[in-house]
Order: C-alpha cells, then structure tokens, then sequence
C-alpha cells in the first residue's frame, strides 16, 4: 500500500494576499497536479494507493473527504484514513514492510515501520533533513511520472540516490 499524506503532499495550502496561509477549510486546499498525477499513474500500475492524513476535528475530516472525492476520484473509500492528531500515524495504520508513506514531516517518517519517502515542497524544504536521515525524496516540482517512478522504485528495492537530482 501506498499512503499519501494531504497537507504538504497532495494537497498544498492556499494563502492570501498577505501570504498567510488561509485556514484548511472550507477551501484552504488547492491540489498539488503532479502528486495526482503520480497517484493516478500508480493505481493505473495496479498499486493500492491510500490516504493517511491527520485531522483535528469533524469539519476538517469532512471537507477532507469531500476534497478527495472531488479531486482523488479514484483513491477508494476504504483505503482513505484520518487519525487524530494527538496520535501518530503508525498507530493508526499498522504497515507492512512494502507499505510506503510519503510524507512532508520528517516526525511521521522518522516513527514510520515501512518504507518512507520525504516529500520536499515550497513550505518544509527539508532537503537536508530528509537525507540526514537517509530517506529518499520527491519533490513537488518533479513531473508525475517522475515521482511514480521514484515512488515504484522505493518499492521494488530499485531506487537509485540520483533519482532525486
């Protein structure tokens, strides 16, 4: 399985004109075009692709089911996971070995039991965390193809360090 993360990953923060970044809801959420993309060309590979995204409270895992379903169509119910926030996400979700998370906060990837990809975008630049510890990157300027390669890479134990240049 294949677990995204949302904020940071699928989905970047919108921000006002005073470059804060507006609340999450009702529409604080614009897509991030080639990680959907990737997570499209994955399930078109015949992988599972989830979601595992931590919510605060009901409204934000409400606008962030609708969210999904709007713009992650094929993303299936079953496989879409909301943890509270107070707990981490490998308690929620128990991964196998192959299971990846991408994700953009290197606290969730640090604790994460399967395998882990670091998702670098505009807001974390955590380049140089992310290879600290040895994970492996995408980043959200990458093309979709790219990031479903390096991300199928990782899986199949084929990924190769240049991928992130």
């Amino acid at each position: 399985m294949i677990y995204f993360d949302i904020d940071g990953v699928l989905a970047i923060q919108k921000w006002d004109e005073n470059n804060l970044a507006k609340p999450l809801y009702p529409d604080g959420l614009r897509v991030c075009k080639p990680i959907q993309e990737a997570a499209k060309i994955l399930v078109e590979r015949g992988y599972d692709v989830a979601v595992l995204s931590h919510c605060s409270n009901f409204y934000e895992k409400e606008y962030k089911i609708k969210w999904l379903k709007e713009n992650f169509p094929f993303i299936k119910k079953e496989n879409i996971n909301f943890p509270d926030i107070c707990f981490p996400k490998n308690t929620f979700i128990s991964p196998k070995e192959n299971d990846i998370l991408v994700d953009d906060m290197v606290k969730n990837l640090k604790i994460w039991n399967g395998k882990k990809i670091g998702c670098v975008n505009a807001v974390n630049s955590f380049t140089s965390t992310f290879k600290e510890f040895g994970y492996p990157m995408i980043r959200i300027s990458f093309h979709g193809k790219r990031i479903a390669d390096v991300i199928e890479d990782v899986l199949l134990n084929r990924y190769d360090k240049k991928d992130e240049e």
